[in-house]
């Protein structure tokens, strides 16, 4: 039966119900709580929309009901649909001949632990290949997450002046990617280091176009943050 008793109360016991992919832990990680400890309805209302931040479910449910004399937490959750194909048409400048099109698949909760797969691919204008993964939980003992991305894109020059020391339009190839590591401290306080490369290919060499003063350009980048 449900707690009819008053606020606060000490949670005994909690069990999670109602998800057929996600992993119990990936929810239970988010409460600022434990067994044990003493809450209000203020503190479940916070867990409850810490657990919706997830963007994992449709419907999230905090109930404490008392059985044999102890207070148990029942998190009853409604997962939502993973799966999301999305075709897509851009347009340059307003531009019908400058029109890219492709589809954007994003795959949500692989493996129920909370990882996400983008892949994307787009022909016309500007082709393009994309890879993108994330684990928040990579090394779960010491709350590593991970993510990291690859694309390549053969785009067309978008700048007047350098198709003009160029003598007309031209693409150039574009490929790189990064490499994000971080540590979550607690559901407050976490940082990152990431580490990028990106590979820019000319169809030939010209003064004042590259950033190197070469045909092919080679930038490499760090990026921290808390």
């Amino acid at each position: 039966m449900l707690y009819t008793g008053n606020y606060p109360v000490r949670i005994d016991s909690i069990k999670v119900k109602g998800n057929k992919i996600t992993k119990n832990d990936v929810i239970l990680r988010e409460l600022t709580f434990s067994v044990g400890d003493t809450v209000n309805k203020k503190i479940l209302n916070f867990n409850l929309n810490r657990i919706y931040s997830l963007d994992l479910f449709t419907k999230v449910e905090l109930n404490v009901k008392e059985i044999d004399k102890k207070n148990i937490l029942v998190i009853n959750v409604e997962e939502s649909w993973y799966i999301y194909p999305i075709p897509f048409v851009e347009l340059q400048d307003r531009d019908i001949k400058k029109l890219s099109y492709g589809i954007d698949f994003f795959l949500r909760n692989f493996r129920g632990e909370n990882e996400s797969i983008r892949i994307r691919g787009a022909l016309g204008y500007d082709p393009t290949i994309l890879f993108y993964y994330e684990h928040p939980y990579l090394i779960r003992k010491q709350n590593i997450y991970f993510s990291g991305q690859v694309f390549y894109q053969n785009a067309l020059n978008k700048s007047n002046r350098a198709a003009l020391l160029f003598g007309g339009d031209f693409r150039q190839k574009f490929i790189g990617g990064y490499l994000d590591f971080g540590k979550r401290f607690n559901i407050y306080n976490k940082a990152d280091f990431q580490l990028g490369y990106y590979y820019i290919e000319s169809p030939r060499f010209f003064p004042r176009i590259s950033a190197s003063g070469q045909r092919i350009d080679h930038e490499i980048t760090l990026g921290f943050g808390y």
